[in-house]
């Protein structure tokens, strides 16, 4: 997976939403204090949260909220994913793409616990018509219940064949954009997090004190016979 742009609302001085587009040789240019390092450590909370913590306080100050947002978006996704009864699907089958065909994911921080906790939602344009729009959320039995009712030819076994088949029979599926919530306990949903978590690139912060200098007008400088 390849990331492609990052977005931060309500971490230390971004209080509107702002967002930076990440290429393959990417660079932040500013005055001091600007947020420049925010945007670098906003990334390294959001794939680690480890160099870099998320901590109490974190939050605008000026917003009256204390929950923090970072989405990063990412482009060349898995072709496939295994769930845990070894049922194939994929993220376009699940309808958790952007229309762009990006996978989004949003993280939600809450900076108003002394221990922030983190929410995690997939972004995507998905089916929002009543009875079919949280059909990553039901059971086996739940998802074999409408394929009865509607008399949907398809086996009844294997949670993706039935969700394909029941979006395939209707023909409203009313697609917009919508936030998924994925890490609560809510059967394949959770299931597609934990297998999509493994195909997240990997982000390293490191930390460099650079000395400035001021050099006065018209003044020698010696360089390293290696700079000459």
């Amino acid at each position: 997976m390849k990331l492609v742009s990052v977005e931060i609302e309500n971490l230390r001085c971004y209080q509107e939403p702002i967002k930076a587009k990440i290429d393959s040789l990417t660079t932040f240019i500013g005055k001091n204090d600007i947020g420049k390092s925010t945007v670098l450590e906003a990334l390294e909370i959001f794939f680690n949260n480890d160099t870099v913590k998320i901590t109490q306080g974190d939050e605008n100050i000026h917003s009256g909220s204390s929950l923090v947002s970072i989405i990063c978006e990412f482009s060349d996704l898995p072709q496939k994913l295994v769930l845990d009864s070894g049922a194939e699907t994929s993220l376009n089958e699940e309808y958790l793409l952007t229309k762009d065909g990006t996978l989004k994911v949003k993280k939600i921080f809450d900076c108003g616990k002394k221990t922030p906790t983190c929410e995690v939602f997939i972004i995507a344009n998905h089916p929002r018509a009543n009875g079919i729009n949280n059909l990553l959320e039901l059971k086996e039995k739940d998802l074999q219940a409408i394929v009865k009712k509607e008399g949907i030819e398809c086996p009844l076994k294997g949670n993706p064949i039935m969700r394909k088949a029941i979006w395939s029979s209707n023909k409203e599926l009313d697609l917009g954009l919508v936030e998924l919530p994925v890490t609560k306990p809510k059967e394949d949903s959770k299931r597609i997090w934990e297998q999509i978590d493994k195909y997240l690139p990997l982000y390293a912060l490191f930390r460099v004190s650079i000395e400035s200098c001021v050099i006065r007008e018209n003044e020698k400088i010696a360089y390293p016979d290696f700079l000459s």
